[in-house]
């Protein structure tokens, strides 16, 4: 309805696509929320969804689309000149016709209309609001959509360990390599190089670090949907994506999905060589690794899981947000881990690792400060923690 009034009042009043324009401005901005309340003398401006504000506004305000704004422009006019005839249901027929026409061609052109208020700026993305696949501009970062959904956590047989993810998220597809970091962070701490190769050698706070950067470049540049972050993953967020669906101990197999100890080097090795995986000669390991010429491998270049995810199990560890403690065995919505300690959580395994610690439900636990050619991170973008 409050639509509705707002085409009748237009087309009656005689507004330029201007005037129109402004409903495509009517964000939480309060300054143009007052002057579209004045011009419309509407009170409930606040209840307007921001999303349909966009559509009706955004092919046409940027002007990326002449086309669209001289038939925008053509059926104002038509409708203006039958209110004056005194045909207001053509009037508002036509008015109506405008409005769709310009959801349709929003839609189309997926355009970023940037709300600027408090030296902040935020955007509204239809494909992101649609939960899909998207890259990030200049990065060449794919992030990938995952839903909400609920899952067996761990590996401890007979306890009740399900733990629902509430919210949808987007995942990095792959471990941020090495060009990614350097473009956002200026620098290159890994030990074995390579553009694509995962980013390696950086700590807990490293790997956050990048994370707000890159939230900070992408509010600036309007391309964030507003209360949305990139972050690194909770525990429970990174195994459900590990998991993508399974239930066993990898999510495929492994040696088809992951880098690690047995296929990481020149020759193959043998997990049997690490003993039970538990006890094991360190030095002798080491030995065979060097040898061996065993390294972290381009990303994306193994099997993806279910969910299009890649490097999983195996290639480098990767932090996650949680610091580490027991977390429960009842069913949990959401959890975030403990509420303090000392070492911050990660997972995976990595190149040097025999597959046993390669396992979806295998923990890690590093000082925050911790670096090793064997840890890395990746990616989750999701609403800032409390919206």
């Amino acid at each position: 309805s409050l639509a509705q009034e707002m085409c009748k009042r237009i087309s009656s009043s005689g507004y330029d696509i201007d005037s129109v324009l402004l409903i495509g401005g009517a964000t939480r901005t309060p300054v143009v929320k007052e002057k579209l309340s004045q011009v419309l003398s509407i009170d409930q401006v606040e209840t307007m969804h921001v999303d349909v504000a966009v559509a009706m506004g955004a092919s046409v305000k940027r002007g990326e689309n002449k086309s669209v704004k001289k038939d925008v422009e053509s059926n104002i006019v038509d409708s203006q000149e039958k209110s004056d005839l005194g045909s207001s249901s053509d009037a508002s027929f036509h008015t109506v016709l405008l409005v769709l026409t310009i959801t349709s061609f929003s839609v189309l052109l997926m355009l970023f209309i940037p709300s600027r208020g408090n030296n902040s700026y935020h955007s509204i993305n239809l494909e992101k609001i649609k939960h899909e696949k998207f890259t990030v501009s200049g990065l060449d970062l794919t992030m990938m959509p995952i839903s909400s959904g609920s899952f067996q956590m761990g590996s401890n047989d007979g306890d009740s360990n399900e733990k629902t993810i509430s919210k949808n998220f987007w995942m990095g597809r792959t471990e941020v390599t090495q060009s990614q970091y350097k473009a956002i962070m200026g620098s290159n701490p890994s030990y074995f190089k390579g553009s694509y190769l995962p980013v390696e050698n950086v700590s807990w706070h490293d790997a956050v670090a990048f994370c707000e950067k890159l939230t900070d470049r992408e509010r600036r540049a309007g391309r964030l949907l507003h209360g949305y972050e990139y972050r690194l993953p909770t525990e429970a967020e990174w195994e459900y994506c590990c998991r993508a669906g399974t239930i066993g101990e990898y999510a495929g197999e492994l040696h088809r999905m992951g880098w690690y100890y047995e296929n990481s080097g020149t020759a193959r090795l043998e997990d049997s060589d690490w003993g039970s995986c538990g006890d094991y000669d360190i030095k002798k390991i080491e030995e065979q690794l060097r040898n061996n010429k065993n390294k972290t491998h381009e990303v994306a270049t193994k099997q993806a899981n279910a969910w299009g995810l890649y490097d999983m199990h195996g290639n480098v560890w990767e932090w996650c947000q949680d610091w580490y403690g027991n977390y429960s065995s009842s069913s949990q919505t959401d959890p975030v881990g403990a509420s303090g300690g000392s070492l911050r959580v990660n997972r995976g395994g990595g190149w040097y690792d025999c597959g046993y610690i390669c396992r979806s439900a295998i923990r890690g636990r590093y000082d925050p400060s911790y670096r090793d050619s064997c840890v890395g991170f990746r990616v989750v973008l999701s609403p800032v923690h409390g919206l």
